[in-house]
């Protein structure tokens, strides 16, 4: 299944046949496939706030379903398939791809089919159906890096994490503790958001030195070892503590935690010289979902403090701003590198990373003037301009061969 390739086996431009090439790599369905299912996902969850449209009764119930489907059925998707795609390049091992890329993206679809369905049975086969799923990313993901010795092994246990997380999800909703699985929600896009750090740590310093070299600014990015060892050990704690502060009694509140792990976020970000990512659409997109998340989580700390903002609606800020934003970049950026093609923004992603960005500043911000229907309305909205504008953009890229 896995064969060992080398850098002058890649194709280039010139090299392959035209046409069809949709399974090639995880990459290619795992976008595509992600965001337009983004755009149903919310599509319904705005007919089901309107009360046009309801969820099976012996389903999961309606916020579970919406928080479940964009964390698990929608980001976990994206960031497998990033994974799968990346680890072929660390570790020149041959990816997941061709029939048992079809299958894994197949078991994807039918939870997502499985969950609408009124039987008791279909649900729990969905939730077996999305173990599966994980288990086989999670599995072929391994197996590459362990043949390899890469250093990436570190994200497997936060993976792991993530997939037991999933399942308690749904386990819980089902079983009628609707509170339990919507905490099991919240850290589950905490878990992401460490992800979502940990990833933009490595690659936005990277990409911002390398793509403003020729440029009359460039960048003088500032490495932080330290800075960058204290983020991850302060977003380890604060994981772990934002998910049994709930079942314990403790004087110290998570708050003081968030506002320190997001103050840390913004001086990491203001070493990376952002003023200098404006020339590159590519580049200041990923620089404003790291700030994204650091102001995220200020203002998560801040909810425990203040009625002025809610928890739910600030945690908005980083499903939408961080990691919707940075899920939206990234593909832009791999799905050009990943194709043969030069890395450089079309017009239209610009407009669209912008949207996303207003899409997590209207979620968060426009409840606190007591507007809240409009924020669900203008936020769903705008998120699926944005992503509408990537499979308008993206989608004859990803299913073409690459050049």
């Amino acid at each position: 299944m896995m064969s060992k390739i080398h850098p002058d086996q890649i194709k280039h431009k010139g090299q392959g046949k035209a046409g069809f090439d949709l399974f090639d790599l995880a990459f290619r369905p795992g976008f595509l496939g992600a965001s337009a299912f983004s755009l149903i996902a919310l599509s319904l969850w705005l007919f089901i706030l309107s009360g046009q449209v309801s969820l099976p009764t012996q389903g999961l119930s309606s916020l579970v379903w919406h928080f479940h489907e964009m964390v698990f059925g929608f980001a976990a998707f994206v960031a497998l398939s990033f994974l799968l795609t990346a680890s072929q390049t660390w570790t020149q091992l041959r990816s997941l791809h061709d029939k048992p890329l079809i299958l894994w993206c197949l078991i994807w679809a039918s939870v997502r089919i499985l969950l609408w369905q009124e039987s008791v049975s279909l649900q729990y086969l969905a939730f077996g159906l999305q173990l599966v799923w994980w288990l086989i990313g999670i599995g072929f993901l391994a197996q590459l890096l362990y043949r390899a010795n890469n250093r990436n092994l570190m994200l497997l246990p936060l993976l792991s994490i993530m997939m037991l997380v999933n399942m308690g999800i749904i386990i819980a909703d089902l079983a009628g503790k609707t509170e339990l699985a919507l905490h099991f929600g919240r850290t589950g896009v905490l878990l992401f958001a460490l992800l979502a750090g940990v990833l933009g740590g490595r690659l936005i310093p990277m990409f911002t030195r390398n793509g403003t070299k020729a440029l009359p600014l460039a960048a003088k990015v500032i490495a932080t070892p330290r800075l960058t060892k204290l983020l991850i050990a302060t977003a380890l704690i604060n994981n772990l503590y934002a998910f049994i502060y709930p079942f314990s009694e403790f004087a110290l509140v998570p708050g003081f935690i968030m506002i320190l792990l997001g103050s840390l976020q913004l001086i990491q970000l203001y070493h990376w010289h952002p003023r200098a990512s404006l020339q590159v659409p590519l580049l200041w997109s990923l620089h404003l979902t790291y700030g994204s998340l650091g102001l995220g989580f200020i203002c998560l700390g801040a909810s425990f403090f203040t009625e002025l903002i809610r928890f739910a609606d600030a945690l908005h800020l980083i499903a939408i701003g961080a990691i919707g934003g940075m899920i939206l970049a990234i593909m832009s950026r791999v799905s050009l590198g990943h194709t043969g093609r030069l890395i450089q923004s079309a017009p239209l992603m610009s407009l669209a990373f912008l949207t996303i960005f207003i899409a997590a500043l209207a979620r968060t911000f426009l409840p606190a003037l007591g507007l809240v229907i409009e924020a669900w309305q203008v936020s769903a909205a705008l998120w699926i301009g944005a992503f509408a504008l990537f499979i308008l953009h993206y989608s004859s890229i990803l299913i073409r061969q690459r050049l």
